[in-house]
């Protein structure tokens, strides 16, 4: 994930977190998290450090919305090698558009927090878990990715 905004005092207001959910296929639904404050580079180590494998997380057990149906929907229904885990993309500052059509999520204060309660991410946290009967772990989705050269 990266970091667009920076460590000095005349960072942005508003942040933008970007996420994205993949499919078997690498069909991707993104999404967007407007938070009040910027993000800093330490807070951004903060939370890499709680992704699974340095990346992976399920957006339901942080307040974020779950992809993972959105994407089933528009590929005409989920696979045996689909799943619920979600990649963080980028963190940067919000777009005057931005701030016009996204809702305020919270605070950075306010993730830093939820994200430092998360000891392990659990598939079941998500609503969605039983739709995805065939869930499969995160070592799979590095491998899929991997395999593909993506």
């Amino acid at each position: 994930m990266s970091n667009e905004n920076d460590d000095t005092e005349d960072s942005p207001q508003y942040s933008v977190i970007e996420y994205f959910c993949r499919d078997a296929a690498n069909w991707k639904t993104w999404g967007k998290v407007l938070l009040r404050g910027a993000v800093t580079v330490a807070d951004l180590a903060r939370i890499e450090s709680k992704l699974e494998a340095g990346e992976f997380f399920i957006p339901e057990q942080i307040g974020f919305e779950s992809l993972a149906t959105t994407l089933s929907s528009a590929a005409s229904g989920s696979s045996q090698n689909d799943h619920l885990w979600h990649e963080f993309k980028t963190v940067r500052a919000a777009t005057p558009e931005e701030l016009v059509e996204l809702s305020v999520w919270g605070s950075t204060e306010d993730l830093l927090a939820i994200v430092d309660r998360v000891g392990k991410w659990n598939l079941t946290n998500s609503p969605n878990y039983a739709a995805f009967a065939n869930v499969i772990s995160t070592t799979d989705v590095m491998n899929m990715i991997r395999n593909r050269g993506l």
